[in-house]
């Protein structure tokens, strides 16, 4: 796609977004202008370095669309979402559940606290925004966000006043469950996808684990190694070395990735937990290297006979979203506002959720072994 195509196809875009969002054309355009600077080269995309990219004399605009002007951030959400499945939808897409940590001084913006971020983050002074991706074609736009509000934030009625956050006081909501909301959405979307994946956080929640065995969703999430004591443990080299409880392996499958890692799988029944009609539990381990840090436990809900390959690409997408400066998952200067309230969060985040999923788009068109008939790379 040429440079000029590209061009056309992000202002038809941000043309038919601007007349669903808003009614004046100040805003319509500003927002325009704030896409458009997102996509660009700026060092650091905070309001100032936007607005001068934008050719703007001053940053006033472009706060007062995030703070003052009038529109809906979750209608906007919705059209990201819709955006994706246009162009990206895949019967073996992925849903990964990722944690993003924005670094902040100072005490007053929504939600910031010293507090750590995916299963091996760094305790430190910051705020969590817990956000759902799609992934295929080689890429993974976020598709969903929340902002996870420690529980002494949620009970403090005069700061959460302050943030401008719309809750009622008390009323603290988990990571999980906010992960449960978003994938309500996309389930009931009926978006095409073949698993869920997150971390350990996830895995570990039984509420959110039932939801999805209701639901009749497959996943493949991340668990500590001790996390089932009834579960079969499972060697690197890919054989059954004990059960620590009365529950005992159905089946044991174990290869190698053609990147050195090794997996295995066993399937096991697991105490009080029920599962999907024609689905299984079970256990999947994965050796990265040789060292014994470098190894991760998967609980898993799939359908019989899945392949252990198919289980293994699905945790491998976890493990990279653990490290998304590896990844394919363009931030767009999510990570480098200014704003320190509720709404302007959510703006700000979804407006650069709009950005990325415009470059996830060109980004897969470029793939030329990508199929006619959508399945997912």
């Amino acid at each position: 796609m040429s440079r000029l195509s590209l061009r056309r196809e992000l202002a038809d875009l941000l043309e038919r977004v601007g007349k669903e969002l808003f009614v004046r054309t100040e805003p319509r355009t500003t927002f325009k202008d704030l896409v458009q600077a997102l996509l660009g080269e700026v060092p650091r995309k905070n309001s100032w370095q936007l607005a001068e990219c934008a050719g703007h004399p001053t940053a006033h605009r472009i706060e007062w669309l995030l703070s003052g002007a009038k529109w809906d951030a979750d209608r906007l959400r919705d059209i990201v979402y819709s955006y994706v499945m246009d162009h990206l939808a895949a019967d073996r897409g992925l849903f990964i559940i990722q944690e993003l940590q924005i670094l902040k001084k100072g005490d007053r913006s929504v939600g910031v606290a010293r507090q750590g971020c995916g299963d091996r983050g760094p305790t430190q002074n910051c705020q969590v925004a817990v956000m759902l991706a799609y992934a295929s074609f080689g890429v993974r736009p976020f598709v969903d966000r929340e902002l996870y509000l420690p529980r002494f934030w949620a009970e403090d009625s005069v700061r959460c006043r302050r943030a401008g956050v719309p809750m009622p006081p008390g009323a603290h909501r988990t990571k999980p469950e906010l992960v449960a909301e978003m994938l309500t959405r996309a389930i009931d979307s009926r978006t095409p996808f073949s698993y869920v994946v997150g971390g350990a956080t996830y895995g570990t929640d039984p509420r959110l684990r039932k939801m999805l065995h209701d639901r009749g969703v497959s996943y493949v999430m991340a668990i500590p190694p001790d996390f089932l004591p009834d579960a079969p443990v499972v060697s690197a080299a890919g054989s059954f070395q004990r059960s620590r409880g009365k529950a005992s392996p159905q089946t044991l499958q174990f290869i190698q990735c053609e990147n050195g890692d090794r997996v295995s799988f066993a399937s096991s029944p697991f105490p009080r937990e029920s599962r999907a009609e024609g689905y299984v539990h079970g256990v999947l381990s994965v050796q990265v290297g040789r060292s014994a840090g470098d190894r991760y436990c998967f609980l898993v809900h799939c359908r019989k006979e899945t392949p252990v390959a198919e289980l293994a690409s699905a945790a491998a997408a976890h493990l990279a979203s653990e490290h998304p400066e590896n990844g394919s998952s363009d931030l767009s200067g999510l990570d480098q506002y200014q704003v320190r309230k509720w709404v302007p969060w959510y703006r700000h985040v979804t407006t650069c959720m709009l950005a990325s999923a415009f470059s996830a788009v060109c980004a897969s068109s470029r793939n030329e072994n990508r199929p006619e008939h959508r399945q997912a790379v």
